[in-house]
């Protein structure tokens, strides 16, 4: 079962039993489904108002066997016992009721939703009171002297004192039990948070391209062309509404209005005689009815979907730049293969300078360098006219 569901019937329950509506407590604290130890203390609780012991001792029971440290649930069951003059199993739940206690003063219920204060001393008075009915005075003597030392020093217990006198003069007690009517609550922030709560409000159409729009609502998300309007159905209940096609080419006489090409899709918002209101290309038109022809609503092309994810780029990356050489050089296939020597060549001219081993006119290109006047007499040897030098030539 819910844990939610469960608060509500709790809940209702409570109500119940405030209103000392035995019955229709009982039925709402019996329909949670394996109800928890809480739960069976206040059926016992209701069984007990009503005066039906067995019933309020099977759930008290059921509530012990849960949670077996709920020292109220022995302390209540104690009492059934002696409603049902069973004084040794009352006995026996006193001393569970006070070994729960765990040498504890008092336990406080109240944070747990009950509002009963369990005391030592209690528990030790109904024990003496059960001790009284099986003829053992002495003994009840005893553990109301023992209650006593559980009660602050500084506080005077008066049922305690009048127990005293009236076993010694071996008369019968009454037993203590839980206030009548006092069962175990839900939470004050579980209750509240039964009721849902609209955090975001009504939503309200402001603005619309839709005359008299008045639809508000989620819409599931649909693929759209920027600029392109796509309403949902739901969201147009105007008369004739829906996708068209443009037959022909549709050109307006104010050439301030937008003109529409043949077999453009567009979406009709209310036909009125001769012309219709459509919307195109994200603007508001009007358009001759006889131009249109209905159609299905266009199926998005997932290719051309923006999903956020930029398109890879479309040019080529820019590669190494080329050193730039003197002339118009050949291509790489047109370069001929470099020679390993220089083995001597038809036509060239030989010419011996000093002594040396002839060398071969080769023709590289040279600079036309000018000197000044006052070194004329040198012009002959450091100023070349022609295009060609000897290699093995030194200035």
């Amino acid at each position: 079962m819910p844990y939610k569901d469960l608060v509500k019937c709790w809940h209702e329950g409570v109500l119940a039993a405030e209103k000392k509506d035995l019955d229709s407590a009982l039925k709402s604290f019996t329909c949670i489904e394996d109800p928890p130890s809480k739960i069976w203390f206040n059926i016992g609780c209701i069984h007990l108002l009503r005066e039906d012991f067995l019933n309020a001792l099977q759930a008290y029971s059921q509530s012990v066997t849960k949670d077996q440290c709920l020292a109220v649930g022995f302390f209540q069951r104690s009492y059934v016992n002696y409603k049902l003059e069973r004084y040794e199993k009352a006995l026996s739940d006193c001393h569970l009721a006070m070994a729960q206690l765990r040498n504890n003063s008092v336990i406080d219920y109240k944070q747990l939703g009950l509002q009963h204060l369990l005391h030592a001393w209690e528990v030790l008075y109904n024990t003496a009171v059960i001790l009284c009915h099986l003829g053992k005075w002495e003994s009840a003597e005893q553990k109301i002297t023992e209650a006593a030392r559980w009660v602050p020093g500084e506080i005077r217990n008066a049922k305690l004192e009048a127990a005293s006198v009236q076993i010694k003069r071996q008369r019968l007690l009454q037993p203590i039990h839980v206030a009548d009517g006092e069962i175990f609550r839900p939470r004050k922030q579980e209750v509240e948070q039964l009721n849902s709560k609209d955090f975001l409000g009504k939503p309200k159409v402001i603005s619309s391209v839709v005359p008299n729009d008045q639809y508000s609502g989620f819409e599931p998300l649909r693929p759209q062309r920027p600029g392109f309007y796509q309403p949902h159905r739901e969201a147009m209940p105007g008369q004739g509404a829906g996708y068209h096609r443009v037959m022909v080419h549709y050109y307006p006489e104010d050439s301030g209005e937008v003109a529409v090409k043949a077999n453009s899709i567009l979406f009709v918002l209310t036909k009125h005689g001769d012309w219709a209101t459509a919307i195109h290309d994200g603007q508001k038109i009007l358009i001759p009815t006889n131009f249109l022809e209905p159609v299905d609503a266009p199926k998005a092309d997932m290719k051309k979907i923006n999903n956020g994810i930029p398109p890879p780029p479309m040019k080529m990356p820019p590669t190494r730049p080329n050193a730039k050489t003197s002339g118009t050089p050949l291509p790489s296939q047109q370069i001929p293969p470099r020679p390993t020597a220089d083995p001597p060549l038809s036509g060239d001219v030989r010419i011996g300078l000093g002594g040396r081993s002839d060398h071969i006119l080769q023709h590289v290109p040279c600079l036309h360098i000018t000197f000044p006047s006052f070194l004329e007499p040198e012009k002959t040897r450091s100023r070349f006219t022609s295009k060609t030098r000897p290699s093995g030539v030194q200035d």
